[in-house]
């Protein structure tokens, strides 16, 4: 039965590709927590991100709620907080991946099992 009172907020993977020293690439997973909005927001978020008057450091500080199984670099498990956030949006490939896990959240994908 469908009840009209979808979640919040929902926990989803994320899975980066990152070089490693040698420079080959190693698939890292981590989860957030992301805040799923209803049709005339998401509407207004992509029109914002269309027009540019919103980028996506700023959707992902307005969507990016918490997380789980990120460290810092000396292997220690890394709390979430806005500037922790700012410090793993700063790694190039890990914003596509976080768009790419909000977008799904909203399209009926959800989160997928392995």
């Amino acid at each position: 039965m469908l009840t009209l009172a979808p979640p919040d907020a929902v926990w989803m993977p994320v899975d980066v590709s990152l070089p490693d020293e040698t420079g080959r690439r190693r698939t890292h997973r981590f989860h957030v927590r992301l805040r799923r909005v209803g049709r005339a927001e998401f509407r207004s978020i992509a029109d914002r991100l269309t027009t540019g008057e919103l980028d996506d450091d700023g959707l992902l500080h307005e969507v990016v709620l918490d997380w789980r199984d990120v460290q810092d670099a000396d292997g220690g498990a890394l709390a979430f907080s806005r500037d922790a956030l700012d410090r793993l949006i700063d790694i190039p490939e890990v914003v596509p991946a976080l768009i790419q896990a909000w977008f799904a959240a909203h399209s009926g994908e959800g989160a997928r099992k392995n």
